[in-house]
This record gives structure tokens, sequence and C-alpha cells, in this order.
């Protein structure tokens, strides 16, 4: 008996295979965005600073910060800095925008300032510049993959 093998197909480059491999490096860079974007910073206490007179006391809280694929996630941390408790979560849907500016407080210390879409604005101090731009350009890069640009 005669048997007839037909040829194997051959891949070809396509539209489709280099929709694939940009999916792949864009896959790759929100790995990478969520593995580098931890860290310890101070976040400035909600609601009304108490008041010392003319002064206002401002109560700056030791937190864990990380990066998840729909959301910005910190949480408190022990006396031994271990995250504790329930993180608090913002999605990347709800930034508007991030901003740094210099910490009146330390001078080598940076603010970065989250304003969302509800009115709400977080302030974050990090103990220098480079940490606040790096965890700036870090969630810029995620909002705008949330946001599909």
């Amino acid at each position: 008996m005669l048997s007839c093998r037909h040829q194997p197909i051959t891949q070809s480059p396509s539209y489709k295979n280099h929709l694939a491999s940009i999916e792949d490096e864009q896959v790759s860079e929100v790995a990478h965005l969520l593995r580098t974007t931890c860290g310890y910073f101070e976040k400035l206490k909600d609601g009304n600073p108490p008041r010392l007179g003319g002064w206002q006391v401002l109560c700056w809280q030791p937190r864990w910060y990380h990066a998840e694929k729909d959301a910005f996630c910190f949480q408190p941390i022990s006396t031994t800095e271990k995250p504790t408790g329930k993180a608090e979560r913002i999605p990347y849907l709800e930034i508007e925008e991030i901003e740094i500016r210099d910490s009146p407080s330390a001078p080598s210390a940076a603010e970065a300032v989250m304003h969302l879409s509800d009115g709400q604005a977080y302030a974050f101090k990090m103990s220098n510049w480079a940490e606040a731009s790096n965890l700036v350009a870090n969630l810029q890069k995620l909002c705008a993959l949330a946001h599909g640009y």
C-alpha cells in the first residue's frame, strides 16, 4: 500500500507572530516592573494633622510598598520591618498624576505625591531623590499599560 505524506507546514513570519512577540516583550516588561517596584517609604498620615499652637504636626508612618498587576499596594510594617496587616490598594486606573518634590523636612529626601481621580492625594517620602524618581517612573509605566497607552 502506498502512503502519501503531506509536506509539513512551516512557520512563516506573519502579523500574528509579530504581535505575539510584542506581547511577550510587554509581559516581560511588566514582570520586571512588578519585581523592581517594591521597598520602604514613609506615608503621610491621613486626616487633619494636630495643631500645636501655630504649628501643624505632621506624622509620617513607615510602610512597605509593592506593585501588583492591577494596583499599587502599601501596608504597615512591624518593628522588625516585616509587612503586617492588610495592604491598601490603589488601582492604576484611578491614578491621574504622580509628581516628585523636594521634602521640606529633610534636605536629602524626596516626596512622591499621587493624585487620584476622586480628588484624594497620597504623599510618600523616600530617603533620596533616586528612589523617588525610580518609583514614580515605574508607576507611570504601569499606569500607562493599565490605560492601554
